[in-house]
Formats: structure tokens, C-alpha cells, sequence
């Protein structure tokens, strides 16, 4: 998936001459984010639906989807993941950026630490639920 999104959004980068730092501010993200866009990682559902009204485009034209993504519960948990990786990436981004930065205070440096390791905490309580989903989903036959 995104693989639409990212010939789109080169398109609209040409024809008006942008760079990843242009479209990182366009849509209020990092250089490195709009990279993984132009790789082929979807956004998440919000940042996804400001693309496709930028480009004057569906949201479902961008996904290159057979399936209507808004009202589709498929589609909205496709998005809802999309999202939530998005918001993690951002999040261990920030949470690096930070405990690189000498001067941070004992503090803040705890702070942090918690912070990540209660995010590690909330994915490692969800990786069996999502390894079952997993080996089901592997295991269903093919049509």
C-alpha cells in the first residue's frame, strides 16, 4: 500500500518544483517523514485525507484501494495502523532527538525513560493478541 500515494505526490511535487523538506512543511512533518511517504509508507487517516484534499484527490485514489477506506471497517483499520505507526515513529524520533541533547536535565531524562519504556510496555502487551491475528489471517484459505 502507497505505492499510489507516492507516485502522487512526486507528481504534484514536480509540477510545482517541491522537495521532501517542502512537503514536510506543507503538511506539518519531518523531511524523513515525507521520505517514507515518497518509499511508499501511507500516512496516517488525518494526514492522509489534508494529502488527498492538497492534491484534489480521494483518499481512495491515493490508496489505489477497490474499497471505499471511509466506510469500510478494512480500510479504516488499515488507516488506524498507518496512523499509529506514524504517531510511534514520530514519537521515538522525538524521544532520540532529545535524550541525544547534553545539557537535558535528570529530570527530563527520567521523564523520557519512563515514557519510553511505557510505550515498549503498550506494544509488547498488544504483540501476542496481533501474532494471533496474524497466524489466523496465514492459516485462512485462499480464494
Amino acid at each position: 500500500m502507497g505505492t499510489r500515494l507516492a507516485s502522487s505526490l512526486r507528481e504534484w511535487m514536480g509540477k510545482h518544483d517541491l522537495t521532501e523538506d517542502d512537503v514536510g512543511r506543507e503538511f506539518g512533518v519531518h523531511q524523513s517523514t515525507a521520505h517514507r511517504w515518497l518509499s511508499g509508507v501511507s500516512p496516517g487517516a488525518s494526514t492522509l485525507q489534508r494529502i488527498a484534499a492538497k492534491l484534489e484527490v480521494s483518499v481512495d485514489t491515493l490508496l489505489d484501494s477497490d474499497f471505499d477506506v471511509a466506510n469500510d471497517s478494512i480500510g479504516m483499520a488499515v488507516l488506524a495502523s498507518d496512523e499509529l505507526h506514524t504517531k510511534i515513529s514520530r514519537f521515538a524520533d522525538t524521544i532520540s532527538a532529545l535524550a541525544t541533547q547534553d545539557d537535558l536535565a535528570v529530570r527530563d531524562q527520567k521523564i523520557l525513560l519512563i515514557t519510553a519504556e511505557g510505550l515498549i510496555e503498550s506494544v509488547d502487551e498488544l504483540r501476542p493478541s496481533l501474532a494471533q491475528v496474524v497466524d489466523h489471517l496465514k492459516n485462512l484459505p485462499s480464494t
